[in-house]
């Protein structure tokens, strides 16, 4: 098995705690994946310096940063029950870590302090005083003009200072950062911690391997759910710590991504947390987090149908047809006008169908627009179904003039294909108030194509 096969179905494992499913439901699944593991084994790393903002990060691999675990060391003959363990202590963040002998951790060293760094530089000097031999890494790449021994020694030892005292400097800003960072969560300084956090993420790919891979893994610990809950809340507060607030969750990955949508499903309406939709759409990573939310009901449905529509996923097309029959109107509607931003033109005739079994009035408005947004023929036919229908000289017609002329308000306002044509129609087919409003559309111009 190999490395990203591993991430992926492990990492489900571990996203299916995250989500509260219990151990029972996946012993199967762990026993399986412990059999194609019996044979060969696998070592999982976590690619650290990979990470970071832009880069598409597994769930697997957020949470071994979550838990300092630089190394995952899956020997054969590893059970499922070991495997099992060790997904729901990663999935937690309190649970205690337990090794095997079939299942070995490496974690991740914390900065080196200022005595381990001398320990080191003499442990090199003893190294380099067992021989005279030059090391490959001290050889010059390139031939150099001639310059006397004693002015190319003190050149070298000068550059090599200069390099040094940096590296120094910015080691010692960024333990000065993560300090401050810890001091202001501690008092609710948010405004502080997220102006440093931030200066601290950009600061830490100008670190030594080891010392970013440190500062980072303790910048992520520190920015935990309930930070990050209080970050945005600052930024609904305040609009200029909006868009700081939101790269540092884009930097944190998935986690920073799941605690934005959990934070939008508990807000209904999202209120000032409104602003957030756009963070999480602008995180495409963030797309299998959506999924579990199509399995429940409201609100949390809305949330997911309106995030996938700004991500312009095609894939959730699916999931939003099967909402389409949802027990809440609001659902309903919003199920439909994400299938149209996302121009889902193979599911026109579900959605056609929709509309024309449609009871609730503000739901039947709702989704009028969605067809004329999406348009093309079956959306716009059944438009003209309601539009064009004509006035009965006895009984009660089946559509009510404000819906006819609600349907000529939806082409007026969408800029599809098929929608003047629409209006053109109507303007000449049809009765009444719509053949009114439809007129003066086309008049007035300013419709689709």
């Amino acid at each position: 098995m190999t490395r990203d096969e591993f991430e992926e179905r492990f990492g489900d494992l571990v996203a299916s705690f995250r989500i509260g499913t219990t151990a029972a439901a996946l012993r199967e699944e762990a026993d399986q994946l412990a059999a194609e593991l019996a044979a060969a084994g696998v070592r999982y790393e976590t690619g650290f310096e990979l990470s970071g903002e832009g880069m598409e990060q597994a769930i697997l691999k957020t949470r071994c940063f979550a838990r300092l675990v630089d190394a995952i060391d899956v020997r054969p003959g590893v059970e499922g029950e070991a495997l099992l363990a060790l997904a729901e202590a990663l999935a937690s963040d309190e649970l205690p870590i337990i090794e095997t002998n079939a299942v070995r951790l490496v974690y991740t060293p914390l900065m080196r302090t200022t005595a381990e760094m001398l320990a080191a530089v003499r442990l090199e000097k003893s190294r380099r005083e067992q021989s005279d031999r030059r090391l490959s890494r001290d050889r010059r790449q390139q031939v150099a003009p001639y310059q006397s021994p004693d002015r190319r020694r003190q050149e070298r030892r000068t550059a090599g200072e200069r390099r040094s005292e940096e590296a120094k400097r910015r080691r010692e800003q960024a333990k000065a950062l993560l300090e401050r960072v810890k001091e202001a969560a501690k008092h609710g300084d948010w405004p502080l911690l997220v102006h440093s956090a931030t200066e601290l993420a950009e600061l830490a790919p100008q670190l030594p391997p080891d010392d970013r891979r440190a500062a980072t893994l303790q910048l992520r610990k520190a920015l935990d759910r309930r930070v990050i809950e209080q970050l945005v809340d600052l930024g609904a507060r305040v609009e200029p710590e909006r868009r700081p607030v939101l790269r540092l969750c884009r930097w944190l990955g998935l986690e920073g991504a799941q605690v934005l949508i959990d934070l939008l499903v508990a807000s209904d309406p999202p209120g000032p947390r409104r602003y957030v939709f756009d963070g999480v759409a602008a995180m495409p990573e963030a797309y299998p987090l959506l999924l579990p939310l199509f399995q429940r009901q409201g609100h949390a449905v809305r949330v997911a149908a309106d995030l996938v529509a700004l991500m312009g996923n095609a894939r959730a097309l699916d999931p939003l047809e099967r909402v389409l029959t949802a027990p809440d109107p609001r659902t309903r509607v919003a199920a439909a006008r994400a299938m149209a931003q996302l121009r889902g033109t193979q599911f026109a005739r579900q959605l056609a169908d929709a509309f024309r079994h449609e009871e609730d009035p503000a739901a039947w408005r709702g989704i009028a627009e969605a067809l004329a947004m999406l348009g093309g023929r079956e959306p716009i036919e059944a438009l003209l179904e309601v539009a064009l229908e004509g006035r009965p000289l006895l009984g009660t017609p089946r559509y009510a003039d404000e819906q006819q002329v609600a349907v000529v308000e939806a082409l007026r306002a969408a800029k599809a294909p098929g929608v003047k044509a629409a209006l053109a129609r109507i303007a000449k087919e049809g009765s009444g108030a719509a053949r009114d409003a439809a007129s003066a559309a086309v008049a007035g111009g300013g419709t689709g194509r």
